[in-house]
C-alpha cells in the first residue's frame, strides 16, 4: 500500500468530515446543551459507528446496497426520519433562560453519557453522505493483492483520526461561543438552530431519494 493514497485518503476523509453534518451539528447540539464533557460519550458513539460503518462498507455493504435500491433507500429514509425527529424536537424546545444552568434541549431527557452514545452512534450510522464517502473512497486506497487485513487498520485509524479532531475542534469552538452568549435565551436559540439545520439534512435526504 503506497503512502500517497494513504495521504489522498486522510485528506479527503478531513475535508468530508469537516464539511458541517449531522454529525457536527450533534456534537455542537450536545456540547451546548451539557458542555464540554459530553464530548467523550458524543465521540465514542461517533467513533463506534463509523469503526463499524468502514468494515461493513470494506466487507461487501455498499455492493450490497447498490444491489438492492430499496435497502439502500429504507436505510436513507431511516436516516432522514430520525434527523427530522432531533430536529424537530429540538425547534419545539422550551425552557427558563439562566446563566447558571444550561438549558436542556432536544437531547435524552437524561442526558446520560450511554444516551449520548447511543443518539451520536445512530445519527453517525445512519447518515448516507458518511457510506457515500467510505464506499467511494476504500476502493481507491485499498491495494489489489495484498491482505485487507493488512491495510484496513491504517485506512480506518486515519479516518477515525479525523473524526476525532474535527469534532473535538467543533465541541471547543461551541464552548467558546456558548461562553460569550452565556444567558439562556442565546443559548436556547442556539440549540433551536441546530434543530432547524438537521431538519434541512433530513429534507435533503429525503430530495435525493425522489
Amino acid at each position: 500500500m503506497l503512502a500517497s493514497p494513504l495521504m489522498s485518503f486522510a485528506l479527503a476523509s478531513f475535508a468530508c468530515t469537516l464539511s458541517p453534518g449531522p454529525n457536527a451539528m450533534l456534537v455542537i447540539r450536545n456540547t451546548a446543551s451539557f458542555g464540554a464533557r459530553a464530548i467523550f460519550p458524543t465521540l465514542a458513539g461517533q467513533l463506534t459507528a463509523r469503526l463499524l460503518l468502514g468494515l461493513a462498507v470494506a466487507l461487501g455493504l455498499s455492493a450490497l446496497l447498490l444491489a438492492n435500491p430499496s435497502m439502500a433507500n429504507t436505510l436513507k429514509l431511516a436516516g432522514a426520519a430520525y434527523l427530522g425527529y432531533i430536529g424537530l424536537k429540538a425547534l419545539s424546545a422550551r425552557g427558563t433562560p439562566s446563566a447558571i444552568q444550561p438549558v436542556q434541549v432536544a437531547a435524552p431527557r437524561t442526558g446520560t453519557p450511554r444516551a449520548l452514545a447511543m443518539e451520536a452512534a445512530l445519527v453517525s450510522g445512519l447518515n448516507p453522505n458518511t457510506l457515500a464517502f467510505l464506499a467511494a473512497a476504500l476502493p481507491q486506497v485499498l491495494t489489489t493483492g495484498l491482505p485487507m487485513a493488512n491495510q484496513l487498520p491504517a485506512i480506518l485509524f486515519i479516518d477515525e483520526t479525523a473524526l476525532l479532531v474535527v469534532m473535538s475542534s467543533y465541541s471547543m469552538l461551541t464552548c467558546v461561543v456558548a461562553s460569550r452568549l452565556a444567558h439562556g435565551k442565546w443559548r436556547l436559540q442556539l440549540k433551536r438552530a441546530g434543530g432547524a439545520v438537521m431538519l434541512l439534512f433530513a429534507a435533503g435526504t429525503l430530495s435525493s431519494m425522489a
